[in-house]
């Protein structure tokens, strides 16, 4: 059973900027995540704001860019044609997440802000020169994807601020995303990878370190067996010291896994 709480629904962005000043009140777009926290005694909130009625249910195209609002279910993303076509590494990402009914709930926002370790789409917001659109008290500023995250459940977001949208760049090239489960109904690790025209490759984590991981590894090799060794080498000497290590898996399976995962997706772009 849910504990009981506050509902709050503000009507502007000014009236849910001065509700959450209070520093009490947790954001709902979906709720697939309070759902969950809650349920598993994690987190107890007291308020609740919903964002439903402020106008952020938006898809909109600037340029090269998309911007999502953040009212936007990952379904409604999804079932865009010109996200499709125009956006193949962030529909492919959002295409992946869980299954269509919670896909119905939850937000594009919110599976990248809650910032947790196995969060689908935020590979492609680090490799799509993502950028978050807040609001606070001070008015509205904007942060880029790889200054966003601090840590397990840690980003730029105020405790009195509200991420309003996100935007992505069109990339060039081709790519490719992938999630990986072992036993476990939650991915073990996220990837990303995006190959330029010029042969330059970027790729993405959720999963191999406590922080997501954005890393440039230049020209490689284009049949498997080099190319994972080239990744291996690269990833052990960046992140040998940072790799997770818990209960679903230890440092050095999660930094083999990423190694085979990347040279898989690129041998299969290239």
């Amino acid at each position: 059973m849910l504990p009981r709480f506050k509902l709050l629904i503000p009507k502007t962005l000014e009236e849910a900027v001065q509700e959450l000043s209070g520093g009490e009140a947790t954001v709902v777009a979906g709720g697939t995540r309070v759902l969950l926290m809650t349920y598993m005694h994690v987190m107890r909130p007291e308020v609740l704001l919903s964002i439903r009625r402020l106008g952020l249910d938006f898809i909109q195209f600037k340029g090269d860019r998309i911007e999502v609002g953040a009212n936007v279910t990952l379904s409604q993303l999804v079932g865009h044609d010109e996200v499709r076509g125009k956006f193949p590494l962030l529909h492919a990402s959002a295409s992946q997440v869980a299954d269509p009914s919670i896909r119905n709930k939850a937000t594009v926002v919110g599976n990248v802000v809650n910032a947790v370790p196995y969060s689908s789409l935020v590979p492609a917001f680090l490799l799509m020169e993502g950028e978050a659109t807040i609001r606070g008290p001070k008015g509205q500023r904007v942060v880029r994807a790889v200054d966003f995250f601090k840590g397990p459940l840690e980003t730029a977001q105020g405790q009195d601020e509200l991420v309003t949208s996100l935007s992505f760049k069109k990339l060039e090239g081709r790519g490719s995303f992938t999630e990986f489960r072992n036993d476990s109904e939650l991915p073990v690790m996220n990837v990303a990878v995006w190959k330029f025209p010029n042969g330059r490759v970027s790729v993405a984590f959720t999963g191999l370190t406590p922080v997501p991981t954005l890393m440039e590894l230049g020209t490689l090799g284009d049949d498997f067996r080099t190319c994972f060794r080239e990744v291996r080498t690269q990833l052990q000497d960046k992140f040998s010291d940072q790799a997770m290590d818990d209960l679903r898996a230890g440092a050095e399976y999660r930094l083999h896994l990423a190694s085979v995962l990347t040279a898989r997706m690129l041998t299969e772009v290239s």
